[in-house]
């Protein structure tokens, strides 16, 4: 694995930045590092760590094992109704039935925390 250096930053405090590192920092002149950091640690949370994998949500609405990270912003959105994550493909609404008359948009799948806090809330 290679490592991406660093970029050498104005300021010697670690802690702080320049004006000049924020104008490289809009301009891209870091972004090969950036991107490299972020994925070595992706690759941390989402595989080598147990405590950080542990760490994951699982899909509401599929129940798949698999853990999901908000980071993974590509693959998983919150719910609208109670802010579960789930998988984007999981919260699409189904598509419009063709014979049917309503018209309108169809609502998402509820998640199984919504399921479990109406039945919660019907109980009382």
């Amino acid at each position: 694995q290679t490592q991406t250096p660093k970029p050498k930053t104005q300021n010697q405090d670690e802690d702080s930045l320049a004006i000049q590192d924020l104008i490289e920092l809009k301009s891209g002149e870091h972004l090969p590092f950036l991107k490299a950091l972020v994925g070595r640690w992706e690759e941390h949370v989402t595989t080598r760590c147990l405590l950080c994998r542990e760490k994951g949500y699982f899909c509401e609405v599929c129940r798949s094992r698999e853990p999901l990270f908000p980071f993974d912003e590509d693959r998983v959105q919150l719910c609208d109704r109670c802010g579960a994550l789930c998988h984007t493909a999981c919260l699409a609404p189904p598509p419009p039935s063709s014979g049917g008359s309503s018209g309108g948009v169809s609502a998402p799948p509820a998640c199984g925390r919504c399921q479990r806090i109406e039945r919660v809330r019907d109980s009382k």
